[in-house]
């Protein structure tokens, strides 16, 4: 019987040496079974009859006498598991789905520098741009102006003069939000990495994934 076609309800006989198709609870035998795989303990945990005093849907203890999982091998003894839980709603499943998923979106150090870094001269730029076009507008309606009151209501009141300068402080400021957003960065960083996994390869060292190279980069033997 393959484990993909193990439903809820069925009876598994669990002998030394079998991996646990699914989760379940023990109904006759008494086994000892390795976990190694789910949370990493070398010892094997005991797992005897169920005895109906807690619930089962509440048992999420690796070390519960009475709760097996999926992805267990047995070492000693022999019994015989009524499946409780199949797929992806074992707690196998679970940690396999969160680990793919974890995968996915994870970033690399490299990632979350360069987003830092971004962000930062992001912020730079936009500040910069705002202070720029302010500096031009308090440059043409002020100073200009020779800070006097009467100067500056007959500027506003030739509307296609101000409106000029207006739109000359917007065209600035977007300039320099434009060179000073770094678009090309990523780009840049990817050109580098490929140029760094061409001169592994050189050396008869295949790296699959660009990211790797920011790994091999802390390396000081490779066998």
């Amino acid at each position: 019987v393959y484990v993909s076609d193990v439903v809820v309800g069925d009876f598994v006989l669990l002998q030394q040496g079998d991996k646990l198709p699914a989760d379940g609870h023990i109904v006759a035998g008494d086994v000892m079974v390795n976990q190694s795989s789910l949370n990493g303990e070398p010892e094997p945990v005991q797992k005897c009859i169920y005895d109906g005093t807690v619930e089962l849907n509440k048992i999420s203890n690796f070390e519960d006498k009475f709760k097996c999982f999926r992805g267990s091998l047995v070492e000693e003894g022999e019994g015989v598991m009524v499946v409780d839980k199949v797929g992806i709603n074992t707690e196998y499943g679970k940690l396999n789905l969160q680990m793919t998923q974890s995968k996915k979106n994870r970033k690399s150090p490299l990632q979350v520098k360069l987003s830092n870094l971004a962000e930062g001269i992001s912020f730079l730029g936009y500040m910069g741009a705002g202070f720029v076009a302010f500096s031009f507008l308090f440059k043409q309606f002020v100073m200009d102006q020779g800070y006097s009151w009467t100067n500056f209501i007959n500027y506003v009141v030739d509307w296609q003069v101000a409106l000029k300068d207006a739109v000359t402080s917007l065209i600035l400021a977007i300039i320099l939000i434009v060179v000073a957003v770094p678009e090309g960065l990523p780009m840049m960083i990817a050109i580098v990495l490929s140029l760094n996994m061409r001169k592994l390869l050189k050396s008869n060292v295949l790296v699959r994934k660009l990211l790797g190279i920011e790994t091999s980069g802390s390396m000081n033997i490779l066998y």
